[in-house]
């Protein structure tokens, strides 16, 4: 065992040294402008979530009780509807027919007034309608309703026969 050899050791020369890097204050600036960005990004983030639990503290029991209202109204109201049932079913037959009506009227006058209104549309309208009248008619109790139902059914099918064949003539 012998002696160790001292390795030989070689000095830089500015050829072969590293870089030294950007100069200590541009760092500094560097860094400094990236801390004041982060802590503004940092404080706008704070004062959200602030904000954000100010918010639903003050609102959550309010949001809580209007749903339970809500709720409440909308048991009284199936309640009440439960035992009034045969009047809620002609009200809603009555009303089904009057809009049927309705719809065919507009949409008779829209297509006999010359008004740019898209056949398709049309016969959809009529078609809709026609469905309408057919479910009054199923459901109406009342005889009279029953007719009107099926009177105003009858026209928004002929209606639509109609328009079909004067479309695609």
């Amino acid at each position: 065992m012998g002696k160790r050899r001292a390795r030989p050791t070689s000095t830089p020369t500015s050829e072969t040294a590293a870089p030294a890097g950007p100069e200590p204050s541009a760092t500094r600036t560097v860094r400094g402008r990236e801390h004041v960005a982060l802590r503004a990004i940092l404080a706008v983030g704070s004062t959200l979530v602030a904000v954000t639990r100010t918010t639903l503290r003050w609102s959550a029991p309010r949001v809580v009780a209007a749903a339970a209202a809500s709720g409440r109204a909308l048991r009284a109201a199936t309640r009440l509807a439960s035992r009034h049932r045969a009047s809620v079913l002609a009200v809603g037959v009555r009303l089904a027919f009057w809009g049927a009506l309705l719809l065919w009227a507009t949409t008779a006058i829209d297509v006999l007034g010359g008004e740019t209104l898209d056949v398709e549309v049309a016969l959809r309208h009529f078609g809709l309608g026609a469905l309408v009248c057919a479910f009054a008619v199923v459901l109406a109790v009342a005889r009279h309703v029953r007719w009107a139902s099926w009177a105003v059914g009858s026209l928004h099918g002929a209606s639509a026969t109609v328009l079909y064949l004067l479309a695609h003539a």
